[in-house]
């Protein structure tokens, strides 16, 4: 994966990243939203703060409408999903996304989905996750 990750394209190019984009980091303040948690801030590509919204269908079984209407309201072709780039970013977000779970191994629903998660990794399996 790292070395995908260093000879990888980058499909939208390379700027500003706020490191864990999607809705959950979202804050009503009045009329305006604001986009919260900016811990892992970091240079990359672009196209890493559109993998959470990319994964919501793929692992988590949410309708893939609401990626192609996501893509949409940003100008952005939604078959960016099939980019190679896309691959190794989204399995970059899903090993980190295991830190949560390993953290929390002692708590037996965090277990069996951590090793539902480590399962599908290690097998290329497309079932779906559980968040707990």
């Amino acid at each position: 994966m790292e070395h995908d990750y260093q000879h990888m394209s980058h499909p939208l190019g390379e700027g500003l990243l706020h490191g864990d984009a999607h809705t959950r980091n979202l804050l009503r303040d009045h009329d305006r939203w604001l986009l919260a948690d900016w811990d892992s801030v970091a240079r990359g590509p672009l196209l890493q703060d559109l993998t959470p919204t990319m994964m919501g269908h793929r692992r988590f079984g949410r309708p893939r409408s609401n990626w192609i209407r996501f893509c949409r309201a940003y100008g952005i072709d939604p078959d960016l999903e099939l980019d190679p780039a896309a691959e190794v970013l989204r399995t970059a977000r899903e090993v980190r996304s295991l830190a949560a779970y390993i953290r929390s191994a002692d708590r037996p629903p965090v277990r069996v989905e951590l090793e539902r998660r480590l399962t599908s990794l290690m097998t290329g399996d497309s079932v779906l996750w559980r968040p707990v």
